[in-house]
C-alpha cells in the first residue's frame, strides 16, 4: 500500500471517529446521499425566495394568475416540465374530462412539501390507489408557497373546466401559518393574499435589487451544482469528502437565507404619512406612541431594521411591545393593488385564529364541492419538525434541520395546535382529516432536509404510504357516488 493511500486511509477514519465525537451521533453514510440527492433532485422546484421573481435568474419563473395567485411559468421553466396550466409535472400530463374507463384520476394540492410528496411518493400512489383500475393518472396541482384559499380557488377552477377527479388529497397547514405572520403582515398585505404579493405586484425594481437577485440565483445554482458533484462522482462515500461538502453547503445556506432578509429590506420602505396616523387614532393607538411617531413623519427608512430603530427612539417601550404590529401594518401609504383589503389584528393570537378559520372553512368547503361531484376528498395536515416532540431528532439533523431562531418557526409553535384542534371539528362535519403531526414519533432516522419543512425523498415515500394506509381504511369504496 503507497503511503498517500494510507495517509488517506488514516485521515477517513480519523473524520469518521471525530464527527461521531463532535456530534454525538454516529456518521450517516445515508443521510448525505439522501441530502445532496433532494438538493440535486428538488432545487429548482422547491425555491423559498421571496422577491421579484417574475425576473428572476435561475431556471425557475413564477408568474400572477388570476385566479391562483400565481404560478411557474411553462415557457419560461426549462429545468422542470410544467402542464399547460402552469403547474409542476410529476407524473402523467393533460387533464381527463370524463371518466375514464380503467384509470382512477388523483389530484395532488398543496404547497411545496405536497409537491414533494408527489413528486417522490407518485410510486406508491400508483401502486395501492388503483382499486381495481389497471392504472392512476396522478395530476400535481402543489405548488411552493400554497395555501388556503389558493387550493379551494384551484379546486373551483378546475371543476369549472369540467375536469373529472375520482380523488382529491389536500397537504397542507404550514404555510397557511408559517407564511403570512412572516411575509405578508410585515409588508401590510392581506395575511390571505398569496405569498410575496406586495414583491410580484412591484412594478419599479431598483438596480440594486436586480444585483442582489442574482446573486442569490448564483448562490442557489452553486449549491445545486456543488452538491451534484458530489453525487455524480459518489464522493458522499468518503467521510472526508462529506465534511467538505457539509461545510460549504451550510455557509451557502446561510447566504441564501441572509439574502431574502436583504431583498426584503431593500424592496420594502416604511414611511408615516398623515393619513397613516389618522388611521392608526381610530385603532387605538395610544396618544402617546402618535406623538412619536408625528417626529417620524414622512421620513423614509430602508427596510423594516432601520424602520424598527426609529421606533425605538420615538416611542416608550411599553407602547411599542403593545401595538408594534399594528404600527407594522400601517406604516405605509396603503396600496390595495400591492396590499389588498386592509387588515388588522388586536395581537398575534387573533391573527393565528383567523388564520386556522380561513384554512378550516377552505377545506369544508373543498369538501363539499367535491361531495356534490363524487369526488373523495382526503385532506392531511403536514408533519413539521417545529411541532413538540413530534419526532427524535439526532445531532445530524438538529444541524442540519433546526434553526430555533428560524422565522416560521414561531408560526409552527402558535398555529399547529390550533390547526390540530379544527381539524378535528372537520371530522365532525364528515371531512376526511387526518393529523400527520406525529408520522416520525419514535423515529429518528434523519428525515427532514432543510430548516423549513422538507423531507428526504425516504421522509416524503413515508408520507406517502401512511396516507395510502389512511384511504384504504375509509369504510366502503372510496369514491363512493358514481357519475
Amino acid at each position: 500500500m503507497s503511503l498517500p493511500v494510507l495517509v488517506w486511509l488514516v485521515l477517513e477514519c480519523f473524520t469518521l471517529a471525530g464527527y461521531s465525537v463532535v456530534h454525538h451521533s454516529l456518521f450517516s453514510f445515508k443521510y448525505f446521499r439522501d441530502t445532496i440527492e433532494v438538493l440535486v433532485e428538488t432545487d429548482d422546484i422547491a425555491s423559498e425566495f421571496s422577491g421579484h421573481i417574475n425576473i428572476k435568474m435561475g431556471n425557475f419563473v413564477e408568474v400572477i394568475h388570476p385566479y391562483f395567485g400565481y404560478v411557474p411559468d411553462p415557457a419560461r421553466n426549462v429545468s422542470a416540465i410544467t402542464s399547460d396550466a402552469g403547474f409542476v409535472r410529476v407524473g402523467d400530463a393533460g387533464f381527463v374530462f370524463k371518466k375514464p374507463p380503467d384509470e382512477t384520476v388523483i389530484g395532488i394540492m398543496g404547497g411545496s412539501f405536497a409537491l414533494g410528496v408527489a413528486a417522490s411518493g407518485g410510486d406508491v400512489f400508483r401502486e395501492r390507489l388503483r382499486f381495481g383500475k389497471s392504472r392512476v393518472r396522478l395530476l400535481n396541482f402543489a405548488s411552493g408557497g400554497y395555501k388556503q384559499p389558493q387550493q379551494l380557488m384551484i379546486l373551483n377552477w378546475l371543476l369549472a373546466q369540467g375536469v373529472y377527479f375520482d380523488l382529491i388529497i389536500n397537504i397542507d397547514g404550514f404555510n397557511e401559518v408559517a407564511l403570512p405572520p412572516v411575509e405578508n403582515i410585515p409588508m401590510g398585505v392581506n395575511p390571505f393574499y398569496p405569498r410575496s404579493w406586495y414583491a410580484r405586484t412591484s412594478d419599479i425594481i431598483d438596480a440594486q435589487t436586480v444585483r442582489d437577485l442574482g446573486r442569490y440565483e448564483t448562490i442557489r445554482s452553486d449549491r445545486k451544482k456543488w452538491a451534484g458533484i458530489f453525487q455524480g462522482n459518489k464522493l458522499y462515500r468518503s467521510p472526508v469528502m462529506c465534511v467538505i461538502w457539509e461545510f460549504r453547503d451550510q455557509a451557502m445556506e446561510r447566504d441564501l437565507l441572509e439574502m431574502k432578509k436583504s431583498a426584503t429590506d431593500q424592496v420594502f420602505n416604511f414611511k408615516i404619512v398623515n393619513r397613516t396616523l389618522h388611521l392608526l387614532d381610530n385603532q387605538g393607538l395610544p396618544q402617546t406612541a402618535i406623538e412619536g411617531l408625528l417626529n417620524m413623519e414622512d421620513m423614509e427608512f430602508k427596510g423594516q431594521d432601520a424602520f424598527m430603530e426609529a421606533l425605538e427612539e420615538n416611542i416608550s417601550a411599553d407602547d411599542l411591545d403593545q401595538h408594534r404590529d399594528l404600527i407594522l401594518n400601517f406604516a405605509r401609504d396603503h396600496d390595495f393593488v400591492r396590499q389588498g383589503p386592509a387588515y388588522t389584528q388586536p395581537n398575534k393570537d387573533i391573527l393565528y385564529q383567523d388564520l386556522v378559520r380561513i384554512w378550516q372553512r377552505s377545506s369544508y368547503q373543498m369538501h363539499k364541492l367535491c361531495e356534490g361531484y363524487g369526488i373523495s376528498y382526503h385532506h392531511f395536515l403536514q408533519p413539521n419538525q417545529y411541532v413538540e416532540n413530534s419526532k427524535p431528532m439526532t445531532d445530524i439533523e438538529m444541524r442540519r434541520a433546526f434553526q430555533g431562531s428560524h422565522p416560521y418557526r414561531q408560526g409552527v409553535i402558535a398555529g399547529y395546535p390550533l390547526l390540530q384542534k379544527d381539524g378535528e371539528e372537520l371530522r365532525e362535519y364528515d371531512v376526511n382529516f387526518t393529523d400527520l403531526t406525529m408520522i416520525f414519533e419514535g423515529n429518528d432516522t434523519p428525515l427532514y432536509f432543510d430548516t423549513c419543512c422538507h423531507l428526504t425523498r425516504e421522509g416524503y415515500q413515508i408520507v406517502a404510504r401512511e396516507i395510502c394506509d389512511v384511504i384504504e381504511r375509509v369504510p366502503g369504496s372510496p369514491f363512493p357516488v358514481a357519475r
